[in-house]
């Protein structure tokens, strides 16, 4: 099982702290100003791995993250390694893969989501899914904004706008 031995880290950047949880093989949790289960972070290099990435990334010197989004017990990970369990075929799967294939420095509009997951209608369930995605950063839920802006975002438009600002996006 990956999700054994969880980790947690804080990482300190200019948009703010981010806290980490996860071990050398997945990220399980990654957000904003908040530390994950309310522990003190404990890990001890483990997740170097993953910080060092995000370091560069918060410098716009990282595009592309080791890893890709997984499932285990059809709950989302972060897998440094490939992963063969499959997808789940529900909705807030769908999106999440959607989301970790965007390209960065580029958007998607919450209703080519809910298109592409398999019904326009579902637009407001997109933006439910991106509040609470729970792989901030590395499943780009930032890149996902409104057909007539700059959209929402779980930890604030600031944060959203600086990351988009990283990726050279300008909204």
């Amino acid at each position: 099982m990956k999700q054994t031995n969880l980790l947690k880290c804080k990482l300190k950047t200019k948009l703010g702290s981010i806290f980490i949880s996860g071990n050398q093989d997945c990220i399980t949790t990654v957000s904003w100003d908040t530390s994950p289960d309310g522990c003190t972070p404990d890990h001890t290099g483990e997740l170097n791995w993953f910080t060092e990435e995000l370091s560069l990334y918060m410098k716009g010197d990282l595009k592309v993250f080791t890893g890709r989004l997984s499932f285990e017990n059809n709950t989302p990970i972060w897998s440094r390694k490939p992963f063969d369990e499959p997808i789940p075929n529900n909705l807030w799967a769908s999106v999440l893969k959607i989301m970790s294939g965007i390209p960065y420095g580029k958007t998607m509009i919450y209703g080519s989501i809910a298109l592409e997951a398999g019904n326009k209608g579902f637009a407001r369930a997109v933006g439910s899914i991106c509040g609470k995605n729970p792989l901030v950063i590395i499943v780009p839920c930032h890149r996902v904004i409104a057909a007539s802006g700059i959209g929402g975002y779980s930890a604030g438009l600031d944060k959203k706008r600086g990351l988009l600002k990283i990726e050279g996006v300008n909204i």
